[in-house]
């Protein structure tokens, strides 16, 4: 079953009345609804595999930042909904990316982390009428000088 959306966009509702022979409910009517006009946005990350702290004094405050770039035709509105341990802060540079453009995510330690390996992760909302997430993988190593 297909249905022609002519030159509409976004959220869409159709009806389809069905007719049975059934004395009790001879008709019946289906509600259908579509989201019409716009791809799944498409996301580049650089570095692609997240943020990766490696080796650092657990005394020394630390920042990483990942590049996220927009694929997609449309602008992306992007937020944080999902943040990493404690002892680490995420920022956007921005909220919208413009297709084409290029926004930051930094990653900060905030208080001293524990010592040794860490991971985590930050969740980005991408795009809310989809409910489209993208969690970004968050690992290091803090060590003694």
């Amino acid at each position: 079953m297909t249905f022609a959306t002519k030159k509409y966009s976004g959220p869409v509702r159709k009806s389809i009345q069905v007719i049975s022979s059934d004395a009790e409910a001879a008709r019946y009517r289906l509600q259908v609804s579509a989201l019409v006009g716009s791809a799944p946005p498409t996301i580049g990350l650089n570095p692609e595999t997240g943020i990766d702290f490696d080796r650092f004094p657990v005394d020394e405050n630390q920042s990483a930042t990942l590049e996220l770039t927009n694929f997609s035709a449309e602008p992306m509105q992007i937020q944080i909904i999902g943040t990493p341990p404690d002892f680490l802060a995420a920022e956007l540079s921005s909220g919208i990316i413009q297709p084409r453009e290029t926004i930051e995510l930094v990653v900060r330690t905030a208080e001293q982390p524990p010592l040794g390996r860490f991971s985590g992760a930050v969740t980005l909302l991408l795009d809310e009428a989809r409910n489209t997430r993208l969690t970004i993988p968050i690992s290091g190593v803090s060590m003694m000088k």
